[in-house]
């Protein structure tokens, strides 16, 4: 019996030495568990205050972009309530203004994706422009850029071949204007007298830009980080890093999103130089349009005799393709080429049967010329058209209240289809 006792005993023993040992295994687990959980929360509080430092970083170096361009804006604005400024410069101020307002929308995106770990992705999209109307913009920057920075004594040069009296391609208006505010502003804040050159070529299938100054340079050991760890010597390398390289790391990667190049060349004792090559889509002259068009002959006979449609466009070819496209629907076409003049024209001709309504316009936009002509003539048709085929943009199209949308480049069944459905229902 005693044998027996023992021998339960030891089960016994056996049994809760098991069981203080499996449940140290699993304490030992637990803690594991716990220790891994907390390495998990220091890395995502470690990312998460890299990436807060990033984005300070990434915002307090394009600060300066973001102050003037909100100064020029109010700048504007104060010229518009000026009653002694002359119409020419409340128009110039409205345009400044529209231009503004896409520009720091755009920074204000950018920087934010910068500071992003992973490949920031810039949108980028394919848009009808008139070549010599961008050119001159970008001249007239360039005067404006000038007088801003108060640099009399700088000479301004904008070289390149002559024109045809019309020319026009498609690519990103708004980051082409982004990608030179950035590297005018650049090179006149760091020549402050001397000659800067801006010099343009139009290639088979690419624009050709080159800005050159005397002012200061860079050291060629810097070049191979130009976009990444910009420097210049001089006063710049009293600025913080933010302020002497985020504004050109934003244009390097605008470029490259663009499928286009930048090259740089400086000199230590000063000049600099930048090779910009942006690749856009050829369009015919206005002039060639018939035979341009010969594939968008118009394949439905609507019937659209006695009604009149207005075309809101800054493009002058879009506006003939719309013409041409339609050809045979018996038709009247009308362009106004902004918001401003689309809404007076709404309100003083009772003719307009139907709009069709560009959204980037300038002096004032599709939706909120929509929403003037519809506080007007709320029973007018009015058909968006605009290059951002975003769920968001149809959303605001329609509070802005448009009738229906369209997204570019235009599909000619679409556009018929809409038109049809649209222009002979109105009140």
């Amino acid at each position: 019996m005693v044998h027996v006792f023992y021998f339960l005993l030891l089960i016994a023993l056996a049994l809760y030495t098991y069981r203080i040992w499996r449940k140290w295994q699993a304490d030992q687990r637990q803690v594991i568990k716990q220790e891994q959980h907390i390495h998990q929360l220091q890395a995502q509080h470690k990312e998460l205050e890299r990436q807060l430092e990033l984005q300070h970083f990434f915002f307090s170096g394009l600060r300066p972009i973001l102050r003037e361009v909100l100064e020029r804006h109010v700048q504007h604005a104060a010229t518009l309530k000026d009653e002694s400024s002359s119409a020419g410069q409340k128009r110039e101020s409205q345009r400044s203004i529209q231009e503004n307002q896409h520009l720091l929308k755009l920074f204000m995106e950018d920087a934010s994706k910068l500071s992003k770990p992973e490949d920031p992705q810039f949108h980028v999209q394919e848009e009808t422009i008139d070549l010599n109307q961008l050119l001159h913009e970008l001249h007239s920057y360039v005067l404006r850029e000038k007088e801003a920075q108060k640099r009399p004594q700088l000479n301004i040069h904008f070289d390149g071949p002559d024109q045809r009296e019309a020319f026009y391609i498609r690519s990103d208006r708004q980051r082409i204007m982004q990608i030179f505010f950035i590297l005018i502003r650049h090179s006149i804040r760091y020549t402050h007298h001397g000659t800067m050159t801006i010099n343009y070529q139009v290639l088979k299938n690419a624009l050709l830009f080159t800005i050159e100054d005397t002012g200061l340079g860079f050291t060629p050991s810097e070049y191979s980080g130009l976009f990444h760890f910009f420097r210049r010597e001089g006063k710049i390398l009293s600025l913080t890093p933010a302020e002497r390289q985020l504004e050109l790391i934003l244009a390097g990667e605008i470029i490259r999103h663009m499928k286009g190049e930048i090259q740089a060349e400086s000199r230590e004792q000063g000049g600099t130089k930048f090779i910009v090559k942006l690749p856009y889509s050829p369009l015919p002259e206005t002039g060639n349009i018939e035979e341009s068009s010969r594939a968008v002959e118009d394949p439905t006979n609507y019937d659209w005799r006695g009604k009149t449609i207005l075309v809101v466009e800054d493009s002058r070819m879009a506006y003939e393709l719309i013409k041409k496209m339609f050809s045979h629907s018996g038709a009247t076409f009308a362009l106004e080429p902004d918001g401003i003049k689309a809404v007076e024209r709404c309100k003083n001709d009772d003719n307009i049967d139907l709009v069709l309504m560009d959204i980037q316009l300038p002096l004032m936009d599709g939706y909120k010329a929509t929403l003037e002509i519809k506080k007007i003539r709320p029973g007018l048709p009015v058909i968006a058209q605009t290059a951002n085929a975003l769920a968001g943009d149809r959303k605001k199209a329609r509070e802005a209240g448009c009738d229906e949308y369209i997204a570019k480049p235009i599909d000619i069944d679409e556009m018929g289809e809409k038109i049809n459905q649209f222009i002979n229902h109105r009140p």
